[in-house]
């Protein structure tokens, strides 16, 4: 299938701006005066095993609880610790919370608290009336579940902190479709410029933060990406200084393409892909902390099956989250609070801009085929009022101010 991106990059490569940051020069972990994080300091781990996180409802109707195992290491007194949420692979049909058991306790003995979650995997019809809908709406719904365990810590921080977690650094990742839920859920958010028939199955999994939990006013973000033979739908989800990532990919993967390719879903081929050669060349071309270890060889994840393989992987993901976590520039992404905002009145199907510096502005408005449908001059921001007399769908806002333009989306329903 062609890929459904490409005719959004086209219309809008001149005028899509870098809205979110990163935020540096915090102070360094006070356990980066060890060895922790880059050796097995400890000995043993403990798991605390069926920690409900979540609740939602399957493709084909079934009630599912969500859970997570909870790896810690024994005997640790820390009382703040770096967390890594990870999610197994399994195509978004197979596979279960214990098949990476091994790389939770990895990552504990190294000092890490790992915790292995359960997603929804795909129990609908075979084959789907609509593979791509599916394969899409699948995926998206193991974001709702990852973000949801990202805010069971959160909240859990702000509340007793029983696992004793430091909230500036949670990392998600996983292994193959794991992976790709990871990547999403580092990269795709209400910022970016979205196809509509993904924005709808957004919108039918709750939005943004998904409805998989309802403590939504805890924050889903994550402070680095592990991505073990993974993709994204698209690097132009990626911004400037953007989620740090260390990725890890055979250079002629059959299942996830290292470069661009077909992503299948319960056999069927959905839709066009970037693997990690490319989340890689865009992530330098950005700014964005990374690495990428590639792998000679056609099999998908066979590095995982080789001891001495995976003990050298791993190992260099703990080199790479070490360097957030102790390098004073490196050590924390947060999302910057925007200047400019949309606020819209569903009621009187009408939209203001509010901007904090109360500038004036241009107010040019686009369909997603790159049709200008208005433009309203000297718009007082704070003030003025549009009414969203348009068809139902996605267009974007932009602001010129300056010669500076500032893009939002607007979404009418």
């Amino acid at each position: 299938m062609t890929k459904y991106f490409i005719k959004f990059r086209a219309v809008f490569v001149c005028i899509k701006l870098m809205i979110l940051s990163t935020v540096h020069g915090q102070d360094n972990h006070t356990s980066c005066a060890t060895n922790r994080y880059t050796t097995n300091i400890f000995t043993n781990v403990s798991v605390s095993a069926n920690v409900l996180y979540g609740n939602n409802s399957t493709t084909g109707g079934i009630d599912q609880n969500l859970y997570m195992d909870i790896y810690e290491p024994e005997g640790d007194t820390a009382v703040s610790r770096p967390l890594i949420v990870l999610a197994h692979g399994g195509s978004f049909v197979t596979g279960t919370r214990t098949d990476i058991a091994d790389l939770c306790t990895f990552y504990a003995k190294r000092g890490f608290v790992a915790a292995s979650i359960d997603y929804r995997l795909y129990d609908g019809v075979f084959p789907p009336p609509n593979e791509m809908m599916a394969g899409l709406d699948q995926m998206y719904k193991g974001v709702s579940d990852m973000k949801a365990a990202i805010r069971f810590f959160r909240e859990d921080i702000s509340d007793a902190n029983i696992y004793k977690i430091d909230s500036k650094h949670i990392y998600a990742g996983g292994f193959s479709a794991g992976a790709i839920i990871a990547n999403h859920v580092g990269y795709l958010d209400s910022d970016d410029i979205i196809p509509e028939l993904v924005l709808n199955i957004i919108s039918n999994n709750g939005g943004f933060e998904g409805n998989s939990s309802g403590n939504t006013e805890y924050s889903s973000e994550v402070n680095g990406i592990i991505n073990f033979s993974g993709a994204i739908l698209d690097t132009n989800l990626m911004e400037n200084n953007d989620t740090p990532i260390f990725s890890v990919h055979e250079d002629n993967d059959p299942t996830v393409p290292f470069n661009s390719g077909l992503l299948s879903f319960a056999n069927f081929n959905i839709v066009e892909a970037d693997g990690s050669s490319l989340i890689h060349a865009k992530a330098n071309s950005l700014s964005i902390t990374n690495q990428l270890r590639t792998i000679n060889g056609n099999e998908h994840g066979g590095y995982l099956d080789s001891p001495s393989a995976k003990e050298e992987i791993l190992d260099r993901s703990t080199v790479f989250l070490n360097s957030l976590i102790c390098s004073s520039t490196l050590n924390s992404t947060s999302k910057t609070k925007k200047a400019i905002k949309l606020i819209q009145d569903l009621n009187a199907n009408s939209f203001k801009i509010y901007d904090e510096f109360n500038r004036n502005f241009n107010l040019h408005l686009y369909n997603l085929n790159g049709s200008k449908i208005l433009t309203h001059r000297n718009f007082k921001a704070n003030q003025d009022t549009i009414e969203c007399k348009f068809p139902k769908g996605v267009y974007i806002i932009l602001l010129e101010n300056n010669d500076t333009l500032h893009p939002l989306k607007l979404l009418l329903i």
